[in-house]
């Protein structure tokens, strides 16, 4: 997993500089820097002085990470080939869904695609004063 990331790290790297991107964080929020980079600065390894994984480590990162998501019962583990294989449980794709949607509706709220209620149901019709949005394929009303 942490080779993984650190190759998304660099490819992200790359791309930054191919860009001209500017990714340094500004002086009013030095701790705004991209994650990225303050991922691929981190040591992958090290050692305690009694041989213990260094939890500060971005390999013992990950690790602790894992062991979380398996405690929550998000993963499960399949194997011990590599470090360790683990699957996704319908507890951890359930959370993913609902994340995602409030997401997405969060999102469509922002661009006032979905009308706010106060929460009370009604069987009346929709305002026909209000214009709907052209081509958008489903009712959507325009404010």
């Amino acid at each position: 997993m942490d080779t993984f990331v650190r190759q998304v790290c660099r490819r992200m790297e790359e791309q930054a500089e191919t860009e001209g991107a500017n990714t340094d964080p500004v002086s009013e929020a030095p701790g705004l820097e991209a994650a990225w980079r303050v991922y691929a600065r981190r040591s992958a390894t090290g050692a305690t002085k009694d041989a213990r994984r260094l939890s500060g480590s971005t390999i013992g990162i990950v690790g602790k990470a894992t062991a979380f998501l398996v405690d929550s019962g998000f993963l499960q583990k399949t194997s011990d080939d590599a470090g360790g294989t683990f699957r996704t449980t319908a507890r951890y794709q359930l959370q993913v869904r609902d994340l995602a949607g409030s997401a997405a509706m969060a999102e469509l709220l922002a661009l006032g695609v979905v009308p706010v209620s106060d929460g009370s149901p009604s069987l009346l019709p929709p305002d026909a004063t209000e214009e709907l949005v052209a081509d958008a394929g489903l009712p959507f009303h325009s404010s």
